[in-house]
């Protein structure tokens, strides 16, 4: 808890002092701890409540000896502070999101002094963040025109590191404060979905339709990117309702179902005709990008309406079995050529492949017609990513050897900060996959990689005449 003295300015201070127990000295009996949200006044001596500006929660000690609370950025004292408000009669708290326990290796237990007759001040901000997220979940939307009824509750109960500690236990609460909340910042119906009002932004479009499908200038959002983003289902409802683009485009070739991370939202997307093979900048459909960024939900959403994914996409999908069907039945397939550029890394069936060891899918895909260079645009690391390459980075010895045997060139990109594949290797991989390199360096190049004509596959024919056996299961 970052705790500083108080400085009150303009602002108008309402306290309320209660009584409770405290350890913060052993053998002391009572202590006693008052908090107050000090709400800050505008040019009009007007008070309001910031909404997205830090405001100041005063913690203030009545008594002569000093009281210890736990550090708000750790374990014991992340959820001690939260606030009921009051809405158009209807109440609510305003609590700190759960984080994942594994965070708080990061934040150890600390504590704070609250002097003896003195105080100590933290600053709150209700749009902040913390490890990556919002920090508080159902503030109180701003600029409605109404005033709303808010107080702080501050509490800490009893554990063996509390007493061990110390630490100052019990609960008090401030005075109830009746005032606006107030974010000058927000605008657009964009600006109220992105800082968690979704009441507001339906309003501003109710009140301008010309909203509905309007982007924003900077990232080309519409509102319906912004309310599937943030899972706000009463506006992504009324937003296709009142005909908004369901394949609208933002930044980065994104859809507003590229977005979204929630079933609920997804089914929506898709039954009004979200394009289920809309490719990204990176060449990504909604589900391949669900799959890689692990949200679950969409990838649900998506496969139980019935699509049917290409090969990349169901290797991903861990779908092995099918993807052998798909390779021998459909005579049409394209099977390399079309996995998409990737930041990181090759993204075509055989990239996959190479990437997770598979040698008997990897013969398959060869003997189906995919280029054993099936280059890919890597623009991280500068140049262009091949089946290889995946195999050099995942330390795939064997595929390498395999790959390089069948023609693979390499001349291609090396990696981040590293001039060659084989400077890639000299430095992180194994003995044998340097010796493969330098054994099979400096053929081919890859200056036509882009005219290739689409590849036909081989295999059914192949496989009916006996030229060609059918792999088993999975190669581990």
């Amino acid at each position: 808890m970052n705790l500083k003295h108080a400085s009150t300015g303009t602002a108008i201070l309402l306290v309320l002092t209660l009584w409770a127990p405290c350890r913060s000295v052993p053998g002391q009996a009572i202590q006693s701890l008052s908090i107050d949200i000090v709400a800050p006044t505008n040019a009009a001596g007007k008070r309001y409540l910031p909404h997205e500006e830090k405001f100041e929660i005063r913690f203030s000690n009545s008594s002569n000896d000093p009281l210890l609370l736990w550090d708000e950025d750790c374990r014991f004292g992340y959820g001690a502070l939260r606030f009921e408000v009051k809405v158009d009669g209807e109440s609510h708290t305003v609590h700190r999101r759960e984080v994942p326990t594994h965070v708080w290796t990061n934040f150890p237990p600390e504590t704070v002094i609250v002097p003896g007759k003195g105080s100590f001040s933290r600053k709150v901000s209700l749009t902040g963040f913390f490890w990556g997220e919002r920090e508080w979940i159902s503030p109180p939307e701003p600029n409605t025109g109404k005033d709303v009824e808010i107080k702080a509750k501050f509490e800490m109960t009893s554990t063996s590191d509390s007493l061990n500690e110390g630490v100052w236990l019990g609960r008090v609460e401030s005075s109830v404060l009746t005032l606006p909340v107030v974010n000058p910042k927000l605008k657009i119906p964009q600006d109220y979905l992105w800082n968690c009002c979704p009441r507001q932004a339906l309003k501003l479009l109710k009140d301008d339709p010309a909203w509905i499908n309007k982007p924003e200038p900077e990232y080309q959002c519409a509102p319906l990117h912004h309310a599937a983003r943030f899972g706000y289902k009463e506006v992504v409802t009324w937003l296709i309702e009142n005909e908004a683009n369901v394949n609208a485009v933002a930044y980065n070739g994104f859809t507003p179902l590229h977005l979204t991370e929630k079933k609920e939202i997804a089914d929506i997307l898709i039954k009004a005709g979200a394009n289920l093979n809309q490719k990204d900048n990176y060449g990504k459909t909604p589900l391949l990008n669900a799959l890689e960024t692990r949200k679950i939900e969409v990838v649900e959403a998506i496969m139980d309406s019935g699509f049917k994914p290409n090969l990349y996409t169901t290797l991903v999908l861990d779908r092995r079995d099918l993807a052998l069907k798909m390779l021998m039945e459909d005579t049409n397939l394209v099977v390399g050529g079309e996995g998409g550029g990737d930041l990181g890394r090759n993204t075509t069936p055989l990239g996959w492949a190479a990437e997770h060891g598979d040698i008997e899918l990897a013969k398959l895909l060869l003997e189906a017609g995919a280029p054993v260079d099936d280059g890919t645009d890597c623009f991280r690391f500068g140049g262009t990513a091949t089946p290889l390459c995946n195999a050099v980075w995942a330390g795939k010895t064997e595929m390498v050897e395999f790959l390089l045997k069948k023609g693979a060139v390499t001349n291609v990109v090396g990696g981040k900060f590293v001039r060659s594949l084989t400077e890639y290797a000299e430095k992180y991989s194994d003995r044998r996959t340097l010796e493969l390199l330098r054994q099979y360096g400096g053929k081919g190049n890859l200056e036509n990689r882009w005219q290739r004509t689409p590849q036909q596959n081989l295999l059914p024919d192949r496989i009916a005449s006996g030229e060609f056996k059918i792999p088993s299961e999975k190669a581990k």
